[in-house]
C-alpha cells in the first residue's frame, strides 16, 4: 500500500528528488521522468582541510557509523585480523555507537585484537580524526547516502567501500578514486587493503582524486546552484 501511495504521489508531483541514481531506479520506468537526483552537499569544513601524509605509510585505518547489522563490522574486523597478522603497526579505529557494541567488543577480544581494534564511541570531531587517519573503509551492506564516506573523500583519504545500495557507486570509480568491492566480499576487502598498504603512492593519488570528485560535484555551492536552476525550471 505504501509503495502504491508513493508512486501515486510522485506521479502527481512536478518532480521528486532522490539522493542518488540507484534510488531513482527503485521507481518504475514510467515514473523516472518525474525524478531528479540531488545528493547531499558536503560541509565546507571538509573541503577546506586535507590529509597530509608525512610518513607515507598506512598505519591508522578508520571506519565511521552506527554499530548496527547493516554496517557489517564483523566482516571488517575479520579482514583487518588477516592484515594485522602481516603488519604489526596497523590499527583500526571504529567510531559510532549502537546495539552491537557488546557483541563487537567480545568478538574483538576473542580474536585477541583489543589493542589493535578500538571501538571509540561517538565523536564530535570527525574532521580532525579523518585528518589523523590514513585510510577509510565502509563495509556496509546498505546505506542511504554515506555522508562519512563523502567526508573521508573530501579530506583526501584513500577509501575502500562496498558497492552497497545506495550511494557509493555514485562516488567511487573503482581503481581511480578508491576501491569499490562487492558487498559481503571479505576476500575483496582484504585484497583492496593490501593494495593500498603495499602501494602508498597510488593510495595517496586515489585520495587526491577522491578529493577532486567531492570538491567539483558535492560542495554546498554547487548543490545550491543546481537546486536553484532546477526550481527555476519548474
Amino acid at each position: 500500500m505504501l509503495r502504491i501511495l508513493r508512486n501515486v504521489s510522485v506521479f502527481f508531483s512536478k518532480r521528486c528528488i532522490v539522493q542518488n541514481e540507484k534510488q531513482k531506479k527503485y521507481f518504475p520506468l514510467w515514473l523516472q521522468k518525474h525524478i531528479v537526483v540531488f545528493p547531499n552537499p558536503i560541509a565546507n569544513e571538509f573541503i577546506q582541510n586535507k590529509k597530509v601524509f608525512t610518513n607515507k605509510e598506512i598505519r591508522n585505518i578508520v571506519a565511521v557509523g552506527r554499530l548496527e547489522k547493516q554496517k557489517n563490522y564483523p566482516m571488517l574486523i575479520r579482514a583487518f585480523s588477516k592484515i594485522a597478522q602481516e603488519n604489526n603497526q596497523i590499527i583500526l579505529r571504529i567510531y559510532g555507537e549502537g546495539s552491537l557494541y557488546n557483541d563487537l567488543y567480545d568478538y574483538i577480544n576473542k580474536l585477541k585484537l583489543n589493542d589493535r581494534i578500538i571501538l571509540c564511541g561517538r565523536t564530535r570531531n570527525i574532521n580532525q580524526i579523518l585528518q589523523e587517519s590514513d585510510m577509510y573503509i565502509l563495509s556496509s551492506d546498505a546505506e542511504g547516502m554515506p555522508n562519512s564516506l563523502m567526508e573521508a573523500m573530501a579530506i583526501g583519504l584513500p577509501c575502500i567501500s562496498t558497492d552497497c545500495p545506495t550511494g557509493p557507486a555514485d562516488l567511487i570509480e573503482n581503481g581511480m578514486n578508491g576501491y569499490l568491492i562487492p558487498i559481503q566480499d571479505e576476500d575483496a576487502l582484504i585484497q583492496s587493503m593490501k593494495k593500498m598498504i603495499g602501494n602508498i603512492d597510488n593510495a595517496i593519488e586515489m585520495g587526491k582524486r577522491a578529493r577532486v570528485t567531492i570538491a567539483t560535484r558535492y560542495t554546498s555551492n554547487v548543490s545550491a546552484s543546481n537546486l536553484l536552476k532546477f526550481l527555476e525550471s519548474l
